[in-house]
């Protein structure tokens, strides 16, 4: 058996052998990027493996579910509302003051863009959103 055939032997055993893993310097570079009603409007790159925190700082927005195949959601939004009542932060005291964040954690998968949307349609006990504070459009191009 030449020596070829014997080193590809024995990068094949230690392949399947579990013994070889993933060089952690790459899972390193994968950046987070925490978007938040600044994000709004806006276009952001990131690269394919790069994680994207979403946070917003109402119950009142919908998340809308995602159309493109270039970004997964690593965990339905979490929605942690504050409950009305005299201990809770100004303007949160009345029920049906929307007080509370919305957390949605994705992923991006493969180059190309992609949306993040939410709207909404109250702004808080009962007041109806403006057209710019009703929609939430992130861009984002996967590089």
């Amino acid at each position: 058996m030449s020596k070829t055939v014997k080193r590809i032997l024995v990068g094949v055993l230690i392949c399947a052998s579990g013994l070889w893993q993933v060089s952690p310097t790459y899972a390193a570079k994968a950046k987070i990027y925490n978007l938040n009603i600044t994000s709004n409007q806006k276009t952001i790159k990131v690269h394919v493996g790069d994680f994207l925190n979403l946070k917003l700082e109402s119950t009142y927005w919908n998340i809308e579910p995602l159309t493109s195949q270039k970004i997964s959601q690593l965990s339905d939004p979490i929605i942690t509302p504050i409950a009305p009542g005299p201990s809770a932060p100004a303007g949160c005291q009345l029920p049906g003051s929307g007080c509370g964040t919305i957390i949605w954690k994705l992923k991006a998968l493969k180059k190309g863009s992609a949306q993040i949307k939410a709207n909404r349609t109250s702004c808080g006990e009962a007041l109806k959103c403006s057209p710019q504070d009703a929609i939430y459009i992130v861009q984002v191009k996967i590089i």
